[in-house]
């Protein structure tokens, strides 16, 4: 209901915030309704008017309005006397001149119900839904590898003229980043994004996480787009897409501004998904150039996006079946299909980091980590973050009993193909294809990925596409088990299962951005101290060593990397060092004998204190 008029005294500088804080939710439905009906009576009657003067005058009214509602995101211009007492006198202008041309009554409830129901109605529906499940994470500062991203855009490439350094061209520093992967993974597009946004808004964190937010809401409009045409229901697609914005397992890859590769990959993988259907569709140009685009542009945010090509053709493979008929439509795969040798060959070329380490395969392991990871991303996805332990634990007996896993894996797989062929026998018009495409999506998705070592929350990303539409298909069979009378009870019981699977999923997401916050408050206060005691003082050639540093807290990283490259933003120092240690005296040992050199502690709490040695 609000606090009441002109209770908000001082300027919220956002008139949309003002309305919502002093009339509430119902105040703020009410008065745009005002203008959504004002729309609908301009809609159907403006096609009548043939007097030139009193159409451009409706026109040119209709197009200040869009430019005051722009204005009121950063101003309180509708409580403004000089702009409202103007603007409610030309709207009844506007409405007495349409009025003359009226020749036929005007069915609101009907046309209000089609504005309501509309594509970018539901569009502005999950944006609201992926804002306010994310909106306290919003004032979480930097952690890790964010510092990493920032030091490489902040701290320019020097170059010797005459005897004085100057920063490398910036022409040449974005070329740099298609050229030179400087023996890091190959991400050219994550290093553009992380130019610009540095470039406007510097260390405002707020920015970088709105940015994230809204290219995840992205994504899931692409999915709102995709599943409302396999299920030919705007229902089912925006049941299908909120349930991907409410999935907790997306927290880490949200909550941390480094994870915006992951974001942007799977963006431009599912634009060049939406792009082909639609080119399939209607045949348009337009569409599969967009789509070629996006394919093309998927892996330079993330290697994820190498499979981008197969995503498409698994797509239409399934619902365009391979057949004498259809085998000249074929032909467009060549075309994705090229994005693979040509990333592989573009990303050697950069010299950039290949498989190692953590990112690397056992071919011992292999079947026993394809099995593992494919049953762990299913129990991420559907469970969120307290799955991961009891996945942990289970991946380290089963590694004791391998033949007692294979066993039941076998057992699994048998029992599976057993339910599908019974399930088909008996179920001759079963819609077997939103399934089909579920699996085949998730098992590509997860495919770079399947045989490493270890799984995490970032990689399942993506892959919740496919498990998102495994469960948009439930709730579709559900709905279509029931008579026309009685919709009313399956809907009902969607509403129900959708609404504890959110309760639950929701909570799941504010405990993780509980940890998410705490380890930007340690981050942000360590540069602070840092800010306060060195910002002014000269440092020749630093050396600082960090006792204790916090690696992560909870389901948040703090510093598992990036510690040093904070701290460049206080001393913009290239010969600051910043090292390590696991004790005190292991930290006084290698420090001993240089007089720059400094000894760091972190407390419990997150804070860091310096350490000075005092002489026996």
């Amino acid at each position: 209901m609000g606090s009441g008029y002109s209770s908000i005294n001082l300027a919220s500088d956002n008139n949309y915030l003002r309305i919502l804080g002093e009339v509430g939710a119902l105040g703020f439905a009410s008065y745009l309704l005002i203008f959504i009906v004002f729309g609908i009576y301009v809609y159907r009657v403006l096609p009548d008017v043939d007097q030139k003067p009193s159409r451009s005058f409706v026109i040119g009214v209709v197009a200040a309005l869009f430019g005051v509602g722009l204005n009121a995101v950063l101003i309180d211009v509708f409580e403004a006397s000089k702009v409202a007492f103007v603007m409610w006198m030309l709207i009844g202008c506007v409405l007495g001149i349409l009025h003359l041309y009226k020749k036929k009554p005007i069915e609101y409830i009907k046309d209000l119900k089609a504005v309501l129901l509309s594509f970018p109605a539901i569009s502005i529906y999950l944006l609201l839904v992926a804002f306010s499940i994310y909106w306290s994470s919003l004032v979480n500062y930097f952690v890790g590898d964010d510092f990493t991203w920032l030091r490489w855009v902040g701290d320019c490439k020097k170059i010797i003229t005459d005897g004085y350094a100057a920063c490398q061209p910036t022409k040449e520093t974005l070329m740099q980043y298609f050229t030179d992967a400087g023996g890091f993974f190959y991400r050219p597009g994550t290093k553009l994004y992380f130019f610009a946004m540095y470039s406007f808004f510097w260390l405002n964190s707020m920015a970088y996480h709105v940015a994230s937010v809204t290219v995840h809401y992205f994504n899931a409009v692409l999915i709102l787009l995709f599943a409302r045409k396999i299920f030919n229901s705007k229902f089912f697609g925006f049941i299908a897409a909120f349930l991907f914005l409410v999935l907790s397992v997306h927290g880490e890859t949200v909550f941390w501004i480094s994870s915006i590769n992951h974001l942007a990959a799977s963006f431009f993988v599912l634009l060049g998904l939406a792009s082909f259907m639609y080119w399939r569709e209607t045949k348009n140009i337009f569409f599969l150039i967009l789509s070629v685009v996006a394919v093309f542009t998927a892996p330079l945010f993330h290697e994820l996006g190498i499979i981008a090509p197969l995503f498409i053709i698994g797509y239409d493979l399934i619902t365009n079946p391979l057949t004498r008929k259809t085998l000249r439509s074929k032909w467009v795969y060549i075309i994705y299909l090229l994005q693979i040798p040509v990333y592989l060959l573009v990303r050697r070329s950069a010299d950039s980091h290949w498989m190692s380490g953590d990112y690397s395969y056992s071919l011992v392991n292999l079947p026993y980590n394809i099995f593992g990871n494919i049953f762990g991303y299913i129990g991420l996805i559907l469970v969120g973050t307290p799955f991961l332990p009891l996945y942990t634990s289970l991946r380290e007996s089963g590694s004791q009993q391998i033949m007692w896993v294979i066993g039941a894996i076998v057992v699994i797989i048998l029992v599976i193909a057993a339910g599908v062929l019974v399930f088909r026998k008996k179920v001759k018009k079963f819609n077997y294809y939103p399934y089909l495409l579920g699996i085949v999506f998730f098992l590509i998705a997860v495919f770079p990925f399947i045989g490493l070592g270890n799984i995490t929350y970032r990689y399942s990303y993506l892959a919740s596409v496919g498990i998102i539409l495994i469960l948009t298909a439930i709730l579709y069979n559900i709905y279509n088990l029931f008579p026309k009378k009685a919709k009313g009870a399956s809907y009902l019981i969607i509403f129900i299962a959708v609404g504890v699977f959110t309760s639950y999923q929701v909570t799941i997401l504010d405990r993780t951005n509980s940890d998410w916050q705490k380890a930007g408050k340690v981050t942000s206060q360590v540069m602070k101290d840092f800010n306060d005691s060195f910002g002014k003082v000269s440092l020749q050639n630093p050396v600082f060593y960090f006792v204790d540093t916090p690696i992560r807290t909870g389901e948040a990283w703090i510093f598992p990397v990036g510690l040093g490259d904070a701290l460049w933003f206080t001393f913009q120092d290239e010969n600051l060092t910043v090292k390590n240690a696991r004790t005190l005296d292991e930290a006084f040992s290698d420090a001993e004998g240089s007089a720059s050199a400094k000894v760091f502690i972190f407390d419990k709490s997150g804070r860091v204190d310096e350490i000075i040695k005092t002489l026996e």
